[in-house]
């Protein structure tokens, strides 16, 4: 039994082991054809297959990120092809019909352009081998990508972007702001020119090319029934080299001795002309009058490329009899002008000829006290602030409607440059911002934290932020889309209670200048908010400005630009005559013009 068990069991068990085995050799066997014919397969299909179908393989792989971007297989070509008349493109994977030279046809239809770009690619024979070649793997991919950001922020200087030579002629400009001298390199006497001599500049400007330079002067008043006259006056500078030689070399003769006071004229006074600035007058031809002509506000108004007019708003207060009432007293009333008017800033001999059209020519009366003005060339709009309101005309229709500033005065207001967005700077209230494609509700937001803005600009280079200037003697720079904080606040020196002082925003947009209640002009740069220089006017040209509590104590009836106060106005290029490299602070104070030279 013990044997016949044993048998069994080995016969039972050897039994299975030997079909597993076979199973598993011909397995092995089946596998190792199969290989055998794949592999003789794939070199007879290798040695068989159609060219056509190899590029598309290699451009496939050319598509990867970080290949040489210069291999002709990227490019569309017609021996990329496998259907005749038609160009293949690896980057799109399309076909594309090839047409017969001649104009007009798309970019890469014709054999033409198609030669053009294999010989822009650096090889006019796109092969497969040549292909296949060029495939190589960018290394230093990562290391590309990681220093990406660092690109970027060398070629970017703020908002916008700029390039290094914009950057470097901002650092030349701040450093020479730096060392501005308080003492003027000469100065310019504007009343010796017209036989009127002026007491006060109230408005002053200069051209981007600095080639004019445009202000209105206040005559002096001999006495309290003679009344004021303010004249528009424009300037052309030009370059005298002769008087720039000359002065250079007394100035470096000066130097050298140590004997400064060699540079003094007959009255005492510094004079060194190192640029050769000459000031020719032009008579704009615009008198405010002298009877009692009060300028309210003044701005440029560039109606096209051709003409540039000049905006003001002037008030004539005079005695009015009550017809209704016996033995009343005459009441003072005083009434408005609006005033637009061409003038000789950066006029054309076309925009000549055209300067009487009546578009340029126009004029608005007002019984309504009148505190600011805005211009927008867009739309050809005039903003005028009033005491509870604001009121929109539109030069070219006629038409005029009002928009609410919640009861407030608008001492400021300034367009965005597409007239869609009004901005007011209000007496005591933020500056609210209107949308002036509604028809009605144009409020559709306020600046937190601006309360009596008296100076508004909006930078063209970037058209969200404004620069503000308000009564407590904040200067700020806003981006209007967050009005929840302002980007930067440049406070440092700068003293106001209760003026609009006059402030001054320069071309290339880099700085910004204001004058304080002190005389002083400071100025700061609108890219990193650094106070660059502080001159103060000299003591020969200061006045007495009216206190608070003066002004409070003024009779209800005077005008509010009545005030008695004659603040500096300051003008700013880095380019006058028209010479880069020309950099000067020009400061206009009674009737002179002192010039600050920034040399290096």
């Amino acid at each position: 039994m013990s044997s016949a068990n044993s048998s069994s069991a080995t016969a039972s068990t050897s039994g299975p082991t030997n079909k597993r085995q076979r199973m598993r050799s011909e397995c092995n066997v089946s596998n190792a054809l199969v290989q055998k014919q794949n592999s003789g397969s794939n070199r007879h299909f290798a040695n068989h297959r159609p060219r056509y179908r190899q590029p598309k393989r290699d451009n496939r792989r050319l598509l990867v990120p970080g290949l040489v971007s210069n291999c002709p297989a990227r490019i569309r070509s017609a021996e990329l092809s496998d259907l005749p008349g038609f160009s293949y493109d690896p980057i799109t994977k399309k076909y594309y019909r090839i047409l017969e030279n001649g104009p007009g046809r798309p970019p890469g239809s014709t054999l033409q352009h198609l030669r053009n770009l294999a010989v822009r690619a650096g090889n006019t024979e796109t092969s497969s081998n040549s292909a296949t070649s060029c495939v190589k793997p960018n290394r230093n991919l990562s290391a590309d990508i990681s220093n990406l950001p660092n690109y970027l922020q060398q070629l970017q200087l703020g908002p916008g972007g700029s390039s290094t030579t914009r950057r470097t002629g901002r650092f030349v400009e701040e450093r020479r702001l730096r060392h501005v001298k308080q003492q003027p390199s000469y100065s310019f006497e504007v009343s010796g020119t017209w036989g009127q001599r002026f007491s006060s500049c109230q408005f002053l400007d200069v051209s981007e090319d600095g080639r004019t330079l445009i202000g209105c002067w206040t005559s002096e008043q001999n006495n309290l029934f003679e009344g004021h006259c303010s004249r528009v006056l424009s300037f052309g500078v030009t370059v005298d080299s002769n008087t720039a030689k000359k002065d250079t070399q007394r100035m470096a003769l000066a130097e050298d001795v140590g004997d400064m006071a060699s540079l003094l004229d007959s009255n005492g006074k510094y004079r060194c002309n190192t640029y050769g600035l000459c000031f020719e007058p032009i008579d704009n031809e615009i008198c405010l009058g002298s009877s009692n002509r009060i300028l309210i506000d003044m701005v440029l108004a560039p109606a096209d490329r051709d003409v540039t007019c000049l905006l003001f708003a002037t008030a004539r207060s005079f005695y009015q009899e009550q017809q209704h009432s016996v033995g009343s007293c005459p009441k003072i009333v005083t009434k408005c002008t609006v005033n637009l008017r061409p003038i000789e800033f950066n006029l054309s001999e076309e925009g000549r000829e055209s300067m009487s059209s009546p578009i340029y020519n126009a004029h608005w009366t007002s019984t309504e006290p009148i505190w600011s003005l805005c211009f927008n060339s867009h739309h050809m709009k005039i903003c005028v602030g009033m005491e509870k309101c604001a009121k929109i005309l539109n030069v070219l229709s006629g038409q005029n409607f009002y928009v609410g500033s919640g009861g407030k005065n608008v001492i400021s207001c300034i367009f965005s440059k597409d007239g869609n967005t009004l901005f007011l700077g209000r007496k005591n209230a933020d500056v609210s911002m209107l949308d002036m494609r509604m028809t009605s509700n144009h409020k559709v937001g306020e600046l937190a934290q601006s309360p009596s803005t008296g100076y508004m600009h909006l930078l063209q280079t970037r058209p969200h932020t404004l620069v503000t200037e308000n009564f407590e003697g904040k200067i700020k720079l806003w981006d209007v889309r967050g009005r929840c904080q302002p980007l930067a606040e440049l406070e440092i020196g700068h003293r106001n209670s209760s003026h609009k002082l006059p402030c001054f925003v320069d071309a290339s947009e880099r700085f910004v200048f204001a004058v304080g209640e002190d005389a002083t002009v400071r100025g700061w740069s609108l890219q990193t908010g650094e106070l660059l220089c502080s001159v103060t006017s000299p003591k020969t040209h200061q006045r007495n400005p009216l206190s608070y509590e003066q002004q409070l104590c003024m009779s209800t009836n005077d005008h509010p630009a009545i005030s008695g106060v004659d603040f500096p106005r300051v003008a700013f290029s880095s380019s006058w005559g028209g010479r880069t490299g020309n950099s000067a602070l020009i400061l206009a104070v009674d009737g002179d013009l002192l010039v600050h030279e920034l040399l290096l």
